[in-house]
């Protein structure tokens, strides 16, 4: 999601902030929002418009 232009930390942990990001991300994309990351998100991500959005 890092190369997509969302505002995230690649550091090999799913934690807290990578799950916010995946969780918006869905939303965003009118994907049922359960913060895991699977076939449907990826198809959406791999086509999804650059997105930048900050977290604190």
């Amino acid at each position: 999601m890092l190369e997509r232009g969302w505002n995230i930390t690649v550091d090999g942990i799913y934690g807290d902030h990578s799950q916010q990001v995946c969780e918006q991300f869905q939303a965003e994309k009118g994907l049922a929002v359960d913060g895991i990351v699977g076939p449907p998100d990826l198809g959406r991500h791999l086509g999804s418009p650059h997105h930048l959005m900050d977290f604190p």
